[in-house]
């Protein structure tokens, strides 16, 4: 058996080409690696997806009651007066009143009131729409008392004692800003 000597500086000189060709395989492995994975980290971090559902229904306005109908005044022939009301508003939005009619007007009193007692006035036409003046804002939640002026007038051929009442209707639409 032999054995081979070789100098100091052969050895060390092996050594390092040895340590090159370690690093140089180690570096393009990790360049390879890199290349593989940084383009697949940054699709990742580019597709991200997401759904969802949002549903939306239009509310359900609520009729506007009329309550408190009142005459300003008692009548005698030919004598007219306002008709006042209150109106509440139950919805979330402001409405403005735009018209108001009689859906429907009885006399009463025995008879004593000939030919309906010959009631005139904007609001004595039967469900015909009378158009007030200016519309009357009802905020939302909130109420209105409305003022109709010489809304009714009693015929000259009314007898004493002869009365009436009458059932309003209105009508409104949401206020848009």
């Amino acid at each position: 058996m032999t054995t081979t000597h070789y100098s100091e500086n052969v050895v060390r000189d092996q050594a390092k080409q040895a340590a090159k060709k370690k690093t140089r395989k180690y570096v393009v492995l990790g360049a390879v690696a890199a290349v593989a994975v940084i383009p697949t980290a940054a699709y990742a971090a580019m597709t991200l997806f997401g759904t969802g559902n949002a549903e939306v229904f239009a509310y359900q306005a609520q009729n506007m009651p009329v309550t408190n109908t009142a005459f300003s005044k008692t009548l005698y022939p030919g004598a007219s007066a306002n008709l006042t009301f209150r109106v509440d508003n139950p919805n979330p939005f402001p409405v403005n009143i735009t018209k108001i009619a009689a859906t429907g007007a009885d006399t009463f009193n025995g008879g004593g009131c000939p030919n309906g007692a010959n009631l005139s006035g904007p609001v004595m036409g039967l469900n015909q729409d009378y158009p007030l003046p200016t519309a009357v804002e009802v905020g939302a939640g909130g109420y209105a008392n409305v003022t109709v002026p010489n809304a009714v007038t009693l015929g000259s051929n009314a007898t004493n004692g002869c009365g009436f009442k009458i059932a309003v209707k209105i009508t409104g639409a949401q206020k848009v800003n």
